[in-house]
């Protein structure tokens, strides 16, 4: 599964400035927060300018999408792997608030709601199954 938890450590490792929560705790919400993005970004590409939106503005459209909670250090992470042109350039948790994302219009997305519930049910299966896994590998390791 991409992202996996090797990917958040590393790109949690540029974010500074804030105590880091735990990797394994914020990886669900990185993987659905990405593949939402990733979902609306492709489904709205060709469907309105691009522009700078707050990424509080995005960050609860996944959450309203997703159905969880995102937590602004999981979407600052998110957006480090996805490389989304964002104003500043440099991603700083203590100034989230001011932070913009360049995207297309998001509202298209809406007509895509069952395929996405589809797929974010598929997903947190896979969520599961790789948590079992590091379960699985650190019992293993005692």
């Amino acid at each position: 599964m991409y992202p996996d938890i090797d990917d958040v450590k590393r790109h949690m490792e540029k974010l500074s400035g804030v105590p880091r929560p735990d990797p394994v705790e914020i990886w669900p919400e990185v993987v659905l927060a990405r593949s939402f993005l990733e979902e609306a970004y492709g489904c709205c590409r060709n469907h309105g300018r691009h522009k700078l939106v707050p990424a509080t503005m995005l960050k609860s459209e996944a959450e309203r999408f997703t159905g969880k909670q995102i937590s602004d250090y999981a979407l600052m992470v998110t957006l480090l792997l996805s490389g989304y042109t964002t104003r500043p350039s440099g991603i700083n948790p203590s100034e989230f608030e001011k932070l913009e994302i360049k995207f297309p219009p998001v509202h298209r997305f809406e007509e895509k709601r069952e395929r996405w519930a589809e797929h974010q049910r598929g997903l947190e299966q896979e969520i599961e199954m790789e948590r079992d896994e590091m379960q699985k590998r650190l019992q293993k390791k005692v």
